[in-house]
């Protein structure tokens, strides 16, 4: 596989760094440095593998858990939609609450209809009040004399 005119295990000259799949000029004290590096660096990718694998392994029972708390969940709403009729219940919600719309439209509509009939009706005769005291620009009578017949006017 080419690319840029370089083949997959050779470098461009003058590129730094290692190279693995080709021949350096090197000494085998680097060489072996690099791999012992290379070694520490596998040696903890593996402890941080290890310890992802049982993270992992503890998700997995948490998880298979969580899903038959959920069943169980599931299950339970199931019994209490079944033993509580939340249907009907709903149901009699809104008939009530229709019921109650009812209710005040015609209890609106009565006092209405009372109110207009009275501002329809005709004012009321209403008896006229007589003062008994004379006023002090009457006259008062004398008061007759017994036996005397009553004067005419």
């Amino acid at each position: 596989m080419k690319q840029d005119g370089l083949t997959r295990n050779h470098r461009a000259p003058g590129a730094r760094g290692p190279s693995f799949g080709t021949r350096s000029h090197g000494s085998d004290n680097a060489r072996m440095n690099r791999l012992a590096h290379l070694e520490k660096r596998v040696d903890a990718i593996d402890g941080r593998l290890g310890r992802i694998e049982r993270d992992v392994d503890t998700l997995k029972g948490d998880v298979s858990t969580l899903k038959s708390d959920v069943s169980a969940v599931k299950a339970t709403l199931a019994s209490i939609d079944s033993k509580l009729d939340i249907g009907s219940i709903r149901s009699s919600v809104e008939k009530a609450r229709r019921d109650i719309y009812k209710w005040i439209v015609s209890i609106i509509a009565v006092i209405g209809a009372f109110y207009f009939g009275l501002q329809r009706m005709p004012p009321a005769a209403f008896p006229q009040v007589y003062s008994y005291a004379p006023s002090p620009a009457q006259a008062v009578p004398a008061p007759l004399a017994p036996g005397a017949p009553p004067a005419s006017r």
